[in-house]
């Protein structure tokens, strides 16, 4: 099992984004991942300082990227997502 924790996150999706890991074909990979804010905006009160220094480059982190070993530009990945999860607010 590989764990991608929420420190390793990615604001775009491009070839020149470095892997956080490499997995097999097969592998079970658990992803941990913050919500559109990043994590700061936690209560109501933070969203009018959230809403001031919000950057539009900068919402809706994705977790990895994750290099699939094998992986050929074209391949078509297949993902079963076995469970969702939510933290407390």
């Amino acid at each position: 099992m590989v764990r991608i924790t929420r420190e390793n996150y990615t604001y775009r999706f491009a070839a020149d984004v470095t892997p956080v890991a490499r997995i097999q074909p097969g592998d079970e990979v658990i992803f941990e991942t913050y919500d559109a804010s990043t994590g700061r905006i936690r209560v109501a009160e933070d969203l009018p300082n959230y809403m001031k220094i919000r950057d539009l480059t900068k919402v809706n982190p994705a977790a990895g990227p994750v290099f699939v070993e094998g992986a050929q530009p074209g391949d078509e990945l297949v993902v079963t997502i076995d469970a969702i999860r939510l933290t407390d607010q």
